[in-house]
């Protein structure tokens, strides 16, 4: 869900306040006529506690992703080629932090920085959507026992481990509170649905709406997206699907119905984040829905066959349950009717039902699509004509969605440094056909580069410093919130090399026709540039290999003292010269003014490769 950290707040307070106001008066609402219409108390109950499984269900995908960030990395570039392995990587990675969305994000993150193809980026959406499917399974499974007494107790043993250890064990903690208010939102989400015997008059009206055939299963699958679109989560639209089913509020084929709905609704918030961002991952959120549209419509057309499958599934399933286990079999295999319209029947196997529904579908869903991968990526390319980035031009790897996961965003911010890094070394390898006046015509080319890369460089730092600002907003671990401070602090430094490299530019075009450089001044000009290009090679190397890197912190500051003192040296040696006639006193300056502004950027690089070895 892309909302900020002030609106999550406000959605758990609201919770919180509506259940507590509505909480009060159960007593007297237990009764049969008072519970003959649902109330208005009933209606904000239920937005409660909707708020706090919401909030709940967050809370512990963004603490599993602070806690395992990194090694989530790891497993999502470890897909290859191999379209299967992509599938099990999406089943895996969506099943450990619970959003398919969280996911996706990241495979189109990944897509985006050319770690994988868009292929293989379907293959990891296509087990995503599996993945998503064990949310289904907890809520029908648990969903039968009263986990919230349980909740509280699991909320306060884990609620001191925020305040102490290291971040690690926050991260943790995070996660089992999280998951905690997950279960009692489901409980309170339970409690707030009124049993269906006490309110007929719905029934009636509902099966007014369920009895119209094939409309309405279009109906349902409708109502099933435009709630996802709502909520902004298809966990929360299922665990209500689950217990209005649950209650007799909607029968087994209009909530199988509502999910279909909820498959093609969950893709809308993909799309809504590619809106702003570029072409691979406009593509990417195309592809997801292309899947999730194609399985719906090839699932109406066989859904009334598809869910007496799923009753014959669960009949086997329960009477091998009862032969191994001899016990616990108090309801009769044979007797298993998810078309039932009783209630009672409904609350014990439709849950599970849904869940075997949702999982099958998503898992034919992949056999038989998976072999059309690099066709969906032909068609999504064919909508999506194009080519390079469609959002900001100044940054490659970095765009919005990525934000809901703030530590793999900083990685990408730190491969977005990499491209600041080449673009400024890049003005300073321009700037020596000034210094070194490697021909007319280059000379005239280079002094236009170097403004347009001046540019570059101010509206990179200005776009990069932006989306640390927004990134700062969210929930993060200290160390991700210490890696952004760093990275602030290089991504100035750069912008900083650029202004010095401009000014070296200006300097030398302003007095082009008056400086006339000699050997031995062209000689220390050369000294200096070399150790500053070795300087910017080191930083490039730190940049591209992050701790990985060849080069240690005494290196870094042993070629820094040494270019300090060769600035000193130079200095002396021109001031020399013009005392002896040997340059002219403006030629003199010149020289010095550009040995000052090579040491300047020196210093900036010897900033960023500290900043650097610090971060890794």
């Amino acid at each position: 869900m892309k909302l900020s950290k002030r609106g999550w707040i406000l959605i758990l307070l609201f919770s919180i306040t509506t259940l507590l106001a509505f909480a009060g008066n159960e007593t007297e609402t237990n009764s049969i006529d008072a519970k003959s219409f649902y109330s208005l108390g009933d209606f904000f109950r239920l937005l409660g506690s909707l708020g706090l499984f919401l909030f709940g269900m967050k809370y512990m995908s963004e603490g599993i992703q602070k806690a395992a960030g990194s090694k989530l990395r790891q497993i999502l570039r470890a897909v290859t080629a191999n379209k299967f392995l992509g599938i099990i990587t999406g089943v895996f990675v969506t099943t450990l932090i619970q959003s398919s969305s969280a996911t996706t994000v990241m495979v189109v993150s990944f897509a985006n920085a050319g770690l994988f193809s868009l292929s293989e980026a379907i293959s990891v959406i296509m087990g995503a959507n599996v993945g998503t499917t064990v949310t289904g399974w907890i809520i029908a499974i648990f969903g039968k026992v009263d986990v919230s007494d349980l909740a509280l107790p699991i909320l306060g043993i884990a609620f001191p481990f925020l305040f102490i250890g290291g971040d690690k064990l926050k991260n943790w903690a995070e996660f089992v509170i999280g998951f905690s208010l997950l279960f009692f939102g489901l409980g309170e989400l339970k409690d707030s649905v009124p049993d269906i015997q006490q309110n007929p008059d719905v029934l009636e009206f509902i099966s007014h709406w369920s009895g119209m055939g094939f409309w309405s299963l279009i109906l349902f699958i409708i109502i099933g997206s435009v709630l996802t679109i709502i909520v902004q989560s298809s966990s929360a639209s299922m665990a209500l699907t689950i217990v209005l089913l649950s209650k007799g509020w909607i029968d087994f084929p209009t909530g199988a119905a509502m999910i279909l709905g909820e498959n093609i609704g969950t893709t809308v918030t993909a799309q809504l984040a590619a809106l702003i961002a570029n072409l691979n991952a406009k593509r990417a959120a195309m592809a997801h829905t292309l899947f999730n549209v194609t399985g719906v419509l090839w699932m109406i057309l066989v859904f009334t066959p598809f869910l007496h499958m799923v009753e014959w599934i669960i009949s086997i399933s329960q009477g091998l349950y009862c032969e191994v286990m001899g016990k616990g079999c108090d309801l009769d295999p044979n007797a298993i009717d998810l078309f039932t319209k009783d209630p009672s029947v409904l609350a014990d196997v439709g849950p599970i039902g849904l869940a075997v529904f949702h999982t099958s579908f998503n898992i034919i869903n992949v056999l038989l699509l998976v072999w059309f991968s690099n066709v969906m990526a032909i068609v999504v390319k064919a909508i999506w004509k194009g080519r390079g980035n469609m959002g900001t031009d100044v940054l490659k790897y970095l765009d919005s969605g990525m934000m809901n996961t703030p530590e793999l965003a900083v990685i990408e911010a730190q491969k977005e440094l990499l491209e600041f890094g080449q673009l400024v070394e890049k003005m300073f390898k321009t700037n020596l056909i000034l210094l070194f006046r490697d021909g007319t015509k280059k000379q005239k080319k280079a002094a236009k580069k170097i403004l347009g890369y001046e540019e570059e460089c101010d509206e990179k730092e200005r776009e990069i410093a932006r989306y640390l600002a927004d990134l700062s907003m969210k929930n993060l671990s200290k160390a991700t919130a210490y890696k952004i401070r760093k990275i602030w602090s290089i991504i100035n430094d750069m912008e900083r090399i650029g202004d010095m490299n401009e000014k070296i530019m200006l300097s030398l075009q302003k007095n082009e026709d008056i400086v006339v450089f000699n050997d031995q001044t062209l000689a220390g000009l050369k000294t200096v540039t070399n150790k500053v290009d070795e300087a910017f090679a080191m930083m490039m190397n730190i940049l591209d290999r992050e701790e990985d890197t060849t080069f240690s912190l005494l290196q870094v500051k042993n070629l820094e003292q040494e270019i300090n003192e060769m600035r000193d040296n130079l200095r002396n040696a021109f001031f020399i010269e013009i005392e002896n006639s040997s340059i002219s006193f403006q030629t003199g300056l010149v020289a010095v003014e550009v040995v000052s502004n090579l040491e300047k950027i020196a210093d900036h690089i010897y900033s960023i490769n500290i900043e650097m070895l610090e971060m890794g």
